[in-house]
Order: C-alpha cells, then sequence, then structure tokens
C-alpha cells in the first residue's frame, strides 16, 4: 500500500513539473511562433516586392464553350489594383469562340495561362488540373461566368492577410439573374 502512495506521489510531482515547465515556456512559445510568422510575412513581402514567379493568388478557372462570359470575368481580373496573381484557365475542349477570346486576353497580361483539354473531360477535372498547376501561395476558385465587383479586392485579400495571418478567407456572392438589373442578396 505505501508502495502505491509513493510511486502515486512521484507521478503527481511529474506531472506537476511538467505543467509547471509548460507553463513557464508558455510566452516564450508564443514568441517563437510569432517570430516564425514575421519570417514567413517578411519571406512573402520579399518574393512579391522582387516579382519572382511565386504569386500570393492564383485563380483557377475552368472553362467550357464560355465566350459569352469569358472577357468580362478576366478583365475583372486583370483590372484588379494588386498584381501579384497568376490566372489558370482549363480549357475544357471549348467549341466556340472561348479559346480565341482567351489567347486574345493572355496576350493582354501574361499572367493568364491556360491548359487546353483535347476531350471534355468536366468541370471536376478541369479544376483539379488548374489547382495543380498553381504557383501561388493561396487559391481563388472561380467560375467563368463570376466577375468581380471590387477593383481593390485582391489588395485587401492581401492587406487581411499581412494582418490576420489567415488561411482560408470566405466572402459573400452576389448573384444576379440574366437580362435582370437587380442582385440577389445573400442571407
Amino acid at each position: 500500500m505505501d508502495f502505491y502512495k509513493i510511486i502515486s506521489g512521484i507521478l503527481l510531482i511529474i506531472i506537476l513539473l511538467c505543467f509547471i515547465k509548460e507553463t513557464y515556456n508558455y510566452p516564450i512559445l508564443i514568441y517563437k511562433k510569432y517570430i516564425k510568422n514575421c519570417r514567413q510575412k517578411r519571406n512573402l513581402n520579399q518574393a512579391l516586392n522582387k516579382h519572382e514567379k511565386n504569386f500570393f493568388l492564383s485563380i483557377c478557372l475552368p472553362v467550357y464553350n464560355m465566350e459569352k462570359y469569358i472577357e468580362s470575368a478576366l478583365l475583372s481580373l486583370i483590372n484588379q489594383s494588386f498584381s501579384f496573381f497568376e490566372v489558370i484557365i482549363v480549357n475544357d475542349n471549348s467549341n466556340d469562340n472561348t479559346l480565341d477570346i482567351i489567347n486574345q486576353m493572355q496576350s493582354k497580361d501574361n499572367r493568364i495561362k491556360y491548359i487546353n483539354h483535347n476531350n471534355n473531360q468536366g468541370v471536376y477535372i478541369s479544376r483539379a488540373d488548374a489547382i495543380l498547376n498553381t504557383n501561388g501561395n493561396y487559391i481563388l476558385l472561380m467560375d467563368p461566368d463570376d466577375i468581380i465587383l471590387n477593383p481593390d479586392l485582391f489588395q485587401q485579400l492581401y492587406t487581411y492577410n499581412m494582418k490576420y495571418n489567415l488561411d482560408i478567407i470566405e466572402f459573400l456572392v452576389y448573384r444576379q439573374k440574366e437580362g435582370e438589373n437587380n442582385f440577389i442578396i445573400p442571407k
């Protein structure tokens, strides 16, 4: 019986010592995490300042027969005030003028890259191909009939990321029915 009391006492002391050690180290761990985050942000800033191939944001855009919408979508991207992004378009074997429009837009802006499928593989495979070919630190999935209304959106995303070190950003989408001028605001 005394043996169990001695063992349990020793275990209790060990647990208390571990707790005290962890509590004592807690500010050091926070400081180390802070330093690591500062280094990551500094490295990201250095990469952006040097205009390296590491983009802040990669926009993945699968397209199939979207000649009616693709130019507006791409214009809403290339007119952003923030320029450290790339657009990866996967043309899923469109049989309209989508590829011609993509080529025209690509000649205006070298951040637009595209992959051409020889046969239609569907939006899932197209999105996956786009994601596999990204160079950015973050990925934005976009549909070819989406338009970004805020020309400072990417700059705001970058600023929020620098301030809060975010992993995921989610924002609302307003919908507009074709041929109508009013927007459907999500609840």
